[in-house]
Formats: structure tokens, sequence, C-alpha cells
């Protein structure tokens, strides 16, 4: 019964707010002003301008056949510089001083049948193994001909320096330690 008496209270506490805070009707007249509706309407001009962007992985390898390609020059550079005995064009594709030596060591030794062109190096059954933006690992069995006859089987390990891509190792064996080369 308490309840029925509390809740009547709190009805009758209500309409008397209400009540109270209402509006006086003798509060004056009031006028109104019709809106007239618009029937243009323009799109926001906004002028979006793009931050310029750096990015440091176009030279990333996704494909066979950019793989190729990044050996294929290499390889090309190389030959022609033993070639040519040039210390700088092989200076310029390989990662160790070490492999400049060699390079260095074969001028003598070399026998080519002609001058070396990209068109004489190929490759066959090449899989990338790893690629990122340091280092690109790839299992693939390069061809010579032309100026000189050969292939042979390989994990090519070129790494990203100084914007541009250098033979770094050679591994026989597909599961060798080559990963350790790309750290």
């Amino acid at each position: 019964m308490a309840r029925v008496a509390v809740a009547i209270a709190v009805v009758i506490a209500l309409a008397a707010g209400v009540w109270w805070l209402w509006p006086d009707a003798g509060a004056g007249p009031t006028t109104t002003l019709p809106v007239a509706a618009s029937t243009t309407t323009e799109p926001p001009t906004t002028t979006t301008t793009a931050p310029p962007t750096t990015t440091t992985t176009d030279h990333l390898v996704d494909t066979v056949e950019e793989a190729e390609e990044v050996l294929r020059d290499l390889w090309f550079r190389w030959f022609l510089g033993v070639y040519e005995q040039d210390v700088e064009t092989i200076r310029g594709v390989v990662f160790l001083e070490s492999q400049l030596e060699e390079a260095q060591q074969s001028f003598e030794r070399a026998e080519y049948l002609r001058r070396p062109d990209p068109s004489d190096i190929s490759f066959s059954d090449t899989e990338i193994l790893l690629s990122s933006p340091s280092c690109l690992a790839v299992w693939s069995t390069l061809h010579l001909t032309g100026f000189r006859e050969g292939s042979s089987q390989a994990v090519h390990i070129v790494r990203w320096a100084d914007d541009h891509w250098v033979m770094h190792t050679l591994w026989r064996y597909r599961n060798d330690l080559w990963l350790n080369d790309c750290n």
C-alpha cells in the first residue's frame, strides 16, 4: 500500500513540475516565418594533396622473371668485367672484397670465345627462396652460351647495397646454410 502512495505522489509531483515549467499561454503572440526550401546543392569543395611518399622497397623482387633479370644483369657485368679486365665494373657487382680479388685472379685464366652479351646468359628451374628489402635468394641453373659454354645450379644470394643489387655468395646445395647470408 505504501508503494502505491509513493507512486501517486511521484506522478503528482511530475505533473505539477510540468505545469509549472510549461510556457504561459498569455506570453503574447508569436510569429512564424516560412522557410524556403533550397533546390540547389553544391558538393563541398575539398582539395586533397597526397603527401610525398618515399618507399624503400621499390627494388623488391616478386616474380621469377624479375629474379632472373637481376641475376642476368649481375652475371653479365661480372663476365664482362673479367673479359675486359675491368676492376671497376666488377666492383659494381660484388659485395665482398674477396670477390673482387677472385675476379682479378681470373683475368689471365679466363677463356672466352668472344665478348659476353646479356643474351648469352639464361636460367632454368628458377625459384625465389627469399625476397626481402636487403636480400634475394634464388635457386636456379645458370646457362652460359656463345662466349663460354657451361651451366651450374646453385642458390644465388644477392644483397641490396648502395641502392643496387650485388652478388654476395653462391651455395651449391639448395638446403645449405645460405639463410645466414641474408641476416
